[in-house]
């Protein structure tokens, strides 16, 4: 029996430890036959279009960005040339972190890397604004419903954190979040 169960433990652990070098190695990206990517990294030129970020304001640790593949790795730079910031988001468009809050006059840029092609960078540059003097007062929605999870805030800028208090528990705080869009 011993002899029997030595190449079951040997076929396990080769399984296990193959398993684990599979790690921090991208998937490939499904793309639709009737939709290939064609042509490829040559001259510069790559058929996939650059990811959009959208507007966005100083002190930002966050940046909106959307327009690419799901599944494709988007690459945030800043002045062209530094990455400050990097996600692989399973959906068109992220939210994706800084490595360093923004700076008014910062020139942000994106590229999304799918099966191996890098798109161009986007352009024109988005310019990081300055957040206005005031901020407008948050709207919450009017439709909240007993054990909810999400408070809806609307009239915000980019940029800036939010936090939800509960007035008719003493204004408890309850939540908060940034606005990256």
């Amino acid at each position: 029996m011993q002899k029997c169960l030595y190449p079951i433990r040997a076929v396990l652990t080769m399984a296990l430890v193959l398993a684990g070098f599979g790690e921090g190695i991208a998937e490939p990206v499904f793309i639709n036959p009737k939709f290939p990517i064609v042509g490829g990294n040559t001259g510069g030129r790559s058929t996939l279009s650059p990811p959009i970020i959208t507007a966005v304001d100083n002190c930002s640790t966050h940046v909106f960005v959307q327009s690419f593949i799901p599944k494709a790795t988007v690459r945030i730079y800043l002045s062209g040339s530094t990455v400050i910031g990097s996600a692989t988001p399973r959906f068109a468009f992220e939210a994706i972190p800084l490595t360093q809050p923004l700076k008014v006059g910062d020139k942000l840029t994106a590229t999304q890397s799918v099966n191996g092609l890098v798109s161009v960078p986007s352009f024109p540059a988005t310019i990081v604004g300055s957040l206005p003097a005031t901020l407008p007062s948050p709207v919450v929605d009017k439709h909240i419903y007993a054990c909810g999870h999400i408070v809806p805030v609307g009239n915000l800028l980019p940029g800036v954190t939010v936090s939800v208090n509960d007035q008719s528990n003493g204004g408890a705080a309850i939540g908060n979040g940034f606005t990256p869009n």
